[in-house]
């Protein structure tokens, strides 16, 4: 199978799943999702293999020319990143079917057929986004995530949630149309959508005019806006916070990347030469107010769920901080890439795992505050969840030999090699607000030493798989620093 087909069956396959599913009882579901869990981490894992394999990076959908068909690509990052989707909606999809076998259908979260059509369309979205060419076709994909996110928090159905996709949905048209001006700015000036087409005329014509900057310009505040890039970021914790187990993880895990994702590829693909190194400086300034806001606010929170939100829009600072390290280039190195790379995917697993075992110790308990790490409950049968979040926490403040940690000691090392002193502060002091807000968890389970009976009527039992998914999830991230050598050499071979 050629990588052309494999590209067809990364969009259309979700896409049929999702019309599948919604004729499905409750149980054929259940069964039907890891199924289709399954093929798609299959096609997934191909697509990665095969073009490590052949480097085939460019397909033209219809064989139309390149200036007018749509244009679809695949290279080492989005490969990285549709195996890495297939990871995390794989692992929800069997972490809610553990938990639909203990709980009964009438407290199930979701039992909605329409809400595993929606997790369908979401996942054959990012995948289209991910592969997309176009700068207007990415538009659509990214229209599509946020439709698709904004459904998801709502089907939670209390006053909070539907509050909170509200809030989501307003801030992301708001992005959306920034970004299409962006669009419409830069099809007026070169005539033409297609990124390598535009990279080739801008470099080809010298220095850059006023129309490619301002379209430069709306098009990444746009997508900060969508990355919840601070000062854009207080969407994202009540969305994260108030929406279902699975769908907080997915959101806090891979929905943020992918508009972080089209931030990378527009600098490092059409606008490298085009930024000044003023702007590079002050997109790595957005990612350090981004690291310390985030670690101050998480430290704040009572809830726990809102902890591990306010800790996203912390650690997504961090991928912000590649736009200073271009300074000088006329290309993006391959650490750099790498680096980035390294983040996503140690970010993805650890906030997939940091949602899943909160999630549990709140079934367990039925509260949502820190009093139910002191549940006696989950003092009893929530170990392995309290445990993830131990390992979690290693990634989370950046300690070997954690991924956390190799990324934090290139970017250190990095900013002392090019002076880039003003991002050193925060970087060290992401890491110290990350270990006040792990801990501020964990000392609940060391230095309470009455725990009060449970009363809560709320209280469910739980699979015991619903624990060692968040626990295997972060090993694997604690695993990817340990053998991130080839992440980094899989960057610099492609």
């Amino acid at each position: 199978m050629t990588v052309e087909n494999l590209t067809a069956l990364l969009i259309s396959v979700p896409f049929i799943q999702a019309f599948i599913v919604l004729f499905l009882n409750r149980n054929a579901r259940r069964q039907m999702n890891q199924f289709f869990s399954v093929c798609n981490l299959s096609i997934a894992g191909y697509t990665f293999y095969l073009f490590h394999s052949t480097k085939i990076n460019s397909i033209i959908v219809g064989g139309w020319s390149d200036v007018l068909g749509i244009s679809l690509g695949v290279n080492h990052l989005s490969s990285s990143l549709i195996l890495l989707t297939a990871v995390i909606f794989g692992s929800c999809n069997f972490y809610q079917y553990t938990l639909d076998k203990t709980l009964s259908k009438k407290n199930s979260e979701n039992k909605n057929s329409s809400f595993w059509a929606v997790i369908y369309i979401l996942w054959a979205s990012l995948n289209a986004l991910f592969l997309s060419r176009d700068i207007f076709n990415i538009y659509i994909t990214l229209e599509l995530v946020t439709l698709s996110a904004v459904a998801l928090i709502a089907f939670k159905k209390d006053a909070k949630a539907i509050s909170a996709s509200i809030r989501y949905l307003f801030l992301a048209l708001v992005g959306s149309l920034f970004y299409l001006f962006g669009v419409a700015l830069l099809y007026y000036k070169f005539g033409i959508l297609n990124i390598d087409l535009i990279s080739t005329t801008i470099d080809l014509g010298g220095q850059p005019d006023i129309i490619t900057y301002y379209a430069f310009t709306l098009m990444i505040v746009g997508l900060c806006i969508k990355t919840a890039a601070f000062p854009f970021h207080f969407w994202l914790p009540p969305a994260h916070a108030n929406a279902s187990t699975i769908v907080s993880a997915i959101l806090s895990a891979i929905v943020v990347k992918a508009s972080f994702y089209l931030i990378y590829i527009l600098i490092g693909t059409l606008f490298i030469d085009t930024i000044s190194t003023p702007f590079k400086y002050f997109i790595g300034l957005i990612g350090s107010i981004s690291i310390i806001w985030g670690g101050l606010m998480a430290i704040a929170q009572n809830e726990l769920k809102k902890i591990a939100a306010y800790s996203t829009v912390s650690q997504l600072g961090y991928l912000f901080l590649f736009a200073p390290l271009l300074i000088g280039q006329s290309d993006i190195p391959y650490k750099v890439e790498a680096i980035v790379l390294l983040q996503i995917w140690s970010h993805a697993l650890l906030k997939t795992a940091f949602f899943l075992a909160l999630g549990n110790v709140i079934l367990i308990s039925g509260k949502k505050t820190l009093e139910a790490i002191t549940s006696k409950r989950v003092r009893t049968h929530g170990k392995k969840s309290i445990m993830a979040i131990g390992i979690i926490g290693i990634g989370l403040i950046g300690l070997p030999p954690s991924a956390g940690f190799l990324v934090k000691w290139y970017l250190l090392s990095e900013s002392m090699t090019y002076l880039l002193w003003p991002f050193i502060i925060p970087i060290i002091l992401g890491s110290v607000l990350a270990a006040i807000y792990i801990f501020k968890i964990l000392e609940k389970t060391i230095t309470q030493d009455t725990i009060a009976e449970d009363t809560n009527n709320k209280t469910s039992d739980i699979h015991s798989l619903c624990q060692w998914i968040p626990l295997g999830l972060a090993t694997l991230s604690i695993l990817v620093g340990v053998f991130s050598s080839f992440m980094i050499q899989f960057g610099e071979l492609s």
